[in-house]
């Protein structure tokens, strides 16, 4: 068993012994996510984790950023809201809503779900197998919350993403799919901090986990993307009208640019 979820374990024996009272103990985080695309914009994301098991929600509560006098920069550090605050700076808008984005990763199936939802091909379910990605560990070091992390270095899927973890929770799961760090993730993103996740608070406590997802197409991630591709003449044009159609170019996520298939 890989080292790092043997500790988690050994951590979750120790965690339910000390402060809950079944076998349903786990931890409640939430992340404040920050995307500078096309359209800044924040949603909160939620996630339950236990020994086996993690449930990730990106809730549609969408604030988008519309650039006004001031530059959108990602703070460095959660304390930092006056930019996501001062309606002096920026025009704050509501963006259309989608149904919140889940994401449900299962240890003993070594499994993530995860739902699509796509304006013109429809809903899915997604699966495929956790990334356990390779985290390389760098000799540098900060205090968030009076919390001690290291910071690491990690890729995936077409993109280096930048993590502060901490080991005084040793616990794999991260934000997204951002699987395998040798602690709690406290601080993510992307080098170019195009995504920054930033944790807001820890709690734990006697819950369940209620992983029931949508009842979408399921369909394995490499399948579904092949599909998207195949398909991606539908048409992205408001009107509809078949003389003002352009061939859209393939699915993309943006967070995952290059998937380990077209390697």
């Amino acid at each position: 068993m890989n080292i790092i979820l043997k500790n988690f374990l050994f951590f979750f024996i120790i965690f339910s012994s000390l402060n809950c009272k079944s076998q349903n103990d786990v931890v409640f985080l939430n992340y404040k996510v920050f995307y500078d695309f096309k359209r800044p914009l924040s949603r909160d994301v939620y996630m339950t984790i236990s020994d086996q098991k993690a449930l990730y929600v990106e809730k549609n509560n969408s604030t988008v950023y519309l650039k006004n006098e001031a530059e959108f920069v990602i703070p460095d550090n959660k304390d930092d809201e006056s930019l996501y605050t001062d309606v002096s700076n920026y025009v704050i808008q509501s963006e259309y809503k989608y149904d919140d984005k889940f994401i449900v990763q299962n240890l003993v199936l070594n499994k993530l779900f995860e739902t699509v939802q796509d304006p013109y091909f429809g809903n899915f379910i997604s699966e495929e197998s956790i990334a356990n990605i390779t985290w390389n560990l760098e000799n540098e070091f900060k205090t968030i919350n009076e919390v001690e992390c290291q910071k690491a270095i990690g890729s995936f899927r077409g993109l280096q993403w930048k993590i502060w973890f901490s080991m005084k929770y040793p616990i794999p799961f991260g934000p997204w799919k951002l699987f395998g760090a040798p602690g709690l993730i406290f601080e993510a993103s992307t080098l170019d901090k195009k995504v920054t996740y930033l944790l807001q608070s820890i709690k734990s406590g006697n819950m369940i986990i209620d992983d029931t997802l949508p009842k979408y197409k399921l369909m394995t991630l490499e399948n579904l993307v092949k599909f998207m591709d195949e398909n991606s003449d539908v048409i992205n044009d408001a009107s509809r009208n078949y003389e003002n159609r352009t061939k859209v170019v393939g699915y993309r996520n943006l967070l995952e640019p290059k998937y380990e298939w077209e390697e």
